[in-house]
């Protein structure tokens, strides 16, 4: 895929999220052990967090100031195999534990982030097509050095990853008793 593509499938992305954040609680904060031991709420706030820290990788790259920019370096194999082939494959990493989601994450501050994520996409999105030129990477933790290029791509990918199991956890969700937003408002006690 091409960055163009990239970008075009990352807002998608975006919207798909955006999307089941509306989801009523039933849906939103559902289980299907077999499928994932998150709900899609906390693959979203997962994936709203992962987004965060790949818009500013771009951006430092972008800017070209950041203590984490290095001059040269390039994605491990596992790193190569992932761009290239556009997928992640399911169960074979652990979240970092910065991107481990709550348990049962607030709607309210999720939607907050993804407004903000969006409004991040919106001001990377216009000048993806440049990427490509900006030098310098920044590593990941397994996937090592990534131009800026390459984080865009992987925003898309890692996103896409996520969505798909959300989808899953949503076609097998167990039916329970909804589980309470922990921002909604406490009814009053008797």
């Amino acid at each position: 895929m091409t960055t163009d593509g990239d970008t075009r499938a990352l807002h998608a992305a975006l919207n798909r999220l955006g999307e089941a954040l509306r989801w009523p609680e039933d849906r939103l904060y559902a289980v299907a052990p077999g499928v994932s031991q998150w709900s899609p709420a906390q693959h979203v706030q997962h994936a709203l967090i992962a987004l965060r820290r790949i818009f500013a990788a771009v951006t430092q790259l972008q800017g070209g100031e950041g203590e984490a920019i290095q001059p040269r370096g390039a994605p491990t194999l596992q790193g190569r195999a992932l761009l290239l082939g556009g997928w992640i494959p399911r169960g074979k990493a652990d979240a970092p534990d910065f991107a481990v989601p709550d348990d049962i994450p607030s709607r309210a501050a999720m939607l907050d982030v993804h407004e903000r994520a969006c409004a991040r996409y919106a001001e990377i999105a216009p000048v993806a097509g440049a990427l490509r030129s900006v030098p310098g990477v920044i590593e990941h933790q397994v996937l090592k050095g990534l131009s800026a290029s390459q984080w865009w791509r992987f925003a898309r990918i890692h996103t896409e990853h996520h969505l798909a199991i959300i989808d899953d956890v949503d076609r097998h969700r167990v039916v329970t008793d909804p589980i309470a937003d922990p921002a909604d408002p406490i009814g009053e006690v008797p």
